[in-house]
């Protein structure tokens, strides 16, 4: 089924397709339904990279079957093929439009508060193209880029409805801010190769040495959920819809105005969006309350 449609090339974003809807399949079946109503991840229609982001649909147990057989098939073929960051091949246009946001000073960021190009994500820390996102090209552009005070780098929250522990993973990790640990538990989250559940989320605190009672009272009362709400609206009034998604620009009169870059595109995708942002008239980003500087940005 999907490997007709892959062909030679693969379809790396088919393959993210199954990966999205993976962890709902399963469950949905262990649960015994006889019909279950699946998110998959799509890609961007304007030519992004590899995106997680809803779409509805129903499918039965059988079809979710297939699928579960097939992904041992393309996770086969991945292996087998050149990584698609080191692949030479010429990069795709590097923007997916104009976007416009207005700082707030509850962003957590790391850099320099003067670096003269800011680069804002939207993330879900359920998202497997998230994972990799983090664990290859931002770990690329922390060396060019945010440990040599040339980027800032901003991370918000964007939970997609698919992926049921992705809320509670985001205010888990505002709790870990509140600590003083908002790094390091979204570096915990992102690097690991568990789902952020409950469970997992509490392995992290202990591990990272969050005061526990604290941490699970503020999970408890729901914390930052409108923190996060905020977020996801101001995503979506830039056209963003699934993660990761960034926002790459220059700060001017309290906003970031930039460029969107839709999906992990191939790191030249990030270079030539930051390169551009460098040609803008020069703008330096307001310090913020919970901003970190390039000594605590190099530990992530």
């Amino acid at each position: 089924m999907f490997q007709k449609r892959l062909g030679p090339g693969l379809g790396e974003t088919a393959a993210i397709v199954v990966l999205c809807a993976l962890g709902q399949l399963a469950s949905a079946q262990s649960s015994g339904d006889s019909r279950i109503a699946a998110s998959v991840g799509s890609s961007e229609p304007s030519g992004g990279g590899a995106v997680c982001s809803p779409a509805e649909g129903l499918m039965t147990k059988a079809q979710g079957a297939t699928i579960l057989q097939e992904l041992a098939r393309i996770e086969g073929m991945l292996a087998a093929r050149t990584p698609i960051d080191s692949a030479p091949s010429v990069a795709a246009p590097a923007s997916s439009g104009p976007a416009r946001l207005k700082i707030a000073p509850d962003w957590h960021a790391v850099g320099r508060d003067d670096a003269p190009v800011v680069v804002v994500e939207f993330t879900d820390l359920q998202c497997p193209v998230c994972q990799r996102f983090h664990n290859t090209t931002f770990s690329r552009l922390k060396a060019d880029y945010i440990d040599t005070g040339k980027v800032r780098f901003v991370s918000r929250d964007l939970p997609l409805p698919m992926h049921q522990y992705a809320h509670d993973a985001a205010v888990a990790e505002r709790c870990a801010g509140a600590q003083g640990k908002f790094w390091e538990f979204r570096d915990s989250v992102l690097s690991g190769n568990q789902e952020p559940t409950p469970d997992e989320l509490s392995s992290i605190g202990r591990k990272i040495g969050l005061d526990m009672d604290i941490l699970t009272k503020c999970q408890r009362q729901n914390s930052f959920s409108d923190v996060i709400d905020s977020d996801a609206d101001d995503a979506q009034s830039v056209g963003i819809h699934g993660t990761p998604s960034f926002v790459i620009g220059r700060a001017r009169n309290g906003w970031i105005e930039g460029v969107k870059l839709l999906g992990n595109r191939p790191y030249p995708a990030f270079q030539s969006a930051i390169e551009a942002a460098f040609l803008q008239t020069p703008a330096s980003m307001p310090s913020q309350a919970n901003s970190t500087g390039s000594t605590e940005a190099s530990k992530h």
